[in-house]
């Protein structure tokens, strides 16, 4: 049979500082900080090479890839 559901959105939406920031107005650090980079990777340099550059660019220092980023 069939369900209905029922969505109650506020008008009146606001962020609670405490927990975090607005997306919208979050610092480019919190991103990388707490962030995925999705990276489509060039055909020659390896994977580790690539993590490198990305470190360095950065200034991260724990960095690191999910598998392989060659195709």
């Amino acid at each position: 049979m069939f369900k209905e559901e029922f969505y109650f959105r506020s008008s009146e939406e606001s962020t609670d500082y405490s927990y975090g920031y607005n997306p919208y107005h979050r610092p480019l650090d919190m991103y990388i900080k707490n962030g995925v980079i999705n990276l489509d990777k060039p055909r020659g340099p390896s994977s580790h090479q690539v993590t490198s550059w990305v470190r360095e660019i950065l200034e991260i220092k724990k960095i690191g890839h999910a598998g392989t980023l060659d195709i």
